[in-house]
């Protein structure tokens, strides 16, 4: 049994994928300095993460593929979301 959540705070968005994945009906994101937050998607190096969270925002789904480093092998796993 997956246990459900309802709130969730520092998290990469790697891993706000697969929390959203597990719950369905939606998460609520709760950071302590929005200002620097929205501050930062602004940033070129966060252009992914924007992307992200717009996609997510407009409720459409999104398909994130990353690489694991398992015992000095890498291997891409990724999903819609």
């Amino acid at each position: 049994m997956v246990k459900r959540r309802l709130i969730v705070n520092d998290v990469t968005v790697e891993k706000l994928g697969e929390l959203l994945k597990e719950n369905p009906r939606g998460l609520l994101l709760v950071r302590d300095e929005l200002a620097s937050f929205l501050a930062n998607l602004e940033r070129k190096e966060y252009q992914s993460e924007r992307s992200f969270y717009l996609t997510a925002f407009n409720g459409d789904k999104s398909i994130l593929c990353m690489v694991e480093q398992n015992n000095g092998k890498n291997k891409m796993r990724g999903g819609r979301q």
